[in-house]
């Protein structure tokens, strides 16, 4: 039930002990019937983990989270559902659920994630060079959906770039979904939602949006995307460390060079420097590095499904039909490394090659 998960949820757990509870258990509702014994015994979580999890007092207030919930029409997306976002699943650190706002289907095979994050004090250089990636995307695909954190500067500069062009976006935010922060963009929230795209955060009612959760959410972000791209960022910032993360989820990351004397593009110049980022000055950059092709003509949807990369096809057929199968076994059978099969699973899982199963197991739908 979802009233488990939420409880489970607001126990605040490390994001990295519940996905690894998802290793051993099926559901919210059998983490929390477990016993102390099989909690330490199974999963392998300390006493005092374990204790938390058993003598768990959070149902009322999951309560009141499901009632506004229900009352606001807000789905709340367990990390067990088929309907949680595929990409952010393979995150070692994926939430164990999140609130949504919005229609957007994150099941939806083709779509093309691309996250856009920078500086709150963007230049007129780094708007410029937003609006031109996300313009040249949607001239690409219409399938493109623009992920970012709805905040001043270059985030806001993404959202509408990508509702101005006809492309759905989403906005992962830091607090609670009874309040947009900033406020000033309430008006951009709405617009999103009702160009079916959504609102999202990890985070209950009532949860403001403090320093510590900006931190959290970029990972969020990063999880989301399947290319993330840094717009405009100086030495120091947020969207460097979104970088980071998005690199250990072994994302595609991206930067723009600006110009060598732009203290604002410092970080970016950085990022490229260290090879931790291709450039990008246009969408195309973009797509010529993913391998995607203009269906704007042509639709994806229609493209014959084995246009697999080598690791992605290793991976293909080490699977037999109807068997579901972990990514242990995958990666043993595929004789691909555990960072070069964790890429190609969460690909395969975008484009409805193959799912996920409870228990973390997987199998092959075409």
């Amino acid at each position: 039930m979802i009233r488990d998960d939420i409880a489970l949820s607001l126990l605040h757990l490390p994001p990295a002990t519940l996905v690894h509870l998802w290793d051993y258990y099926a559901s919210a509702a059998e983490v929390l019937s477990a016993s102390r014994d099989d909690l330490t015994e199974r999963a392998g979580l300390t006493a005092r983990t374990a204790e938390k999890i058993v003598s768990c007092s959070t149902y009322e207030a999951a309560d009141r989270q499901l009632e506004f919930a229900e009352r606001w029409g807000i789905r709340v997306i367990p990390f067990s559902s088929d309907d949680y976002p595929a990409l952010l699943r393979s995150a070692p650190d994926a939430p164990s659920l999140v609130y949504v706002k919005g229609d957007f289907d994150f099941t939806a095979h083709g779509d093309r994630y691309v996250g856009i994050v920078g500086t709150r004090r963007m230049t007129a250089a780094g708007e410029a060079v937003t609006r031109k990636v996300v313009d040249e995307l949607a001239a690409i695909s219409d399938k493109t959906v623009i992920i970012s954190g709805l905040a001043y500067g270059i985030d806001g500069v993404a959202h509408r770039a990508a509702l101005d062009n006809g492309l759905r976006t989403v906005a992962v935010v830091a607090h609670g979904l009874d309040t947009i922060y900033p406020a000033q963009h309430r008006d951009l929230a709405r617009r999103i939602i009702e160009a079916h795209g959504a609102i999202v955060t990890e985070y209950p009612s009532g949860t403001s949006p403090l320093p510590p959760n900006f931190l959290a959410r970029n990972r969020i972000v990063a999880g989301m995307s399947e290319v993330l791209f840094v717009a405009e960022t100086p030495a120091k910032g947020g969207s460097l460390v979104t970088a980071d993360i998005a690199d250990s989820y072994h994302r595609e990351v991206f930067a723009a060079p600006g110009r060598a004397t732009d203290r604002s593009f410092e970080g970016c110049i950085s990022l490229i420097r260290s090879d931790k980022a291709n450039i990008c000055v246009c969408g195309e950059d973009i797509a010529t590095v993913m391998g995607w092709h203009n269906d704007r003509t042509t639709n994806a949807r229609e493209l014959p499904f084995l246009s697999l990369t080598p690791q992605e096809q290793a991976l293909y057929d080490a699977f037999d039909n109807g068997e579901e199968i972990d990514k242990e076994s995958l990666v043993e059978r595929s004789g691909l490394s555990v960072a070069e099969a964790s890429k190609a699973l969460t690909m395969m899982q975008l484009h409805g090659v193959i799912k996920a199963v409870k228990g973390m197991m997987y199998i092959k739908l075409k």
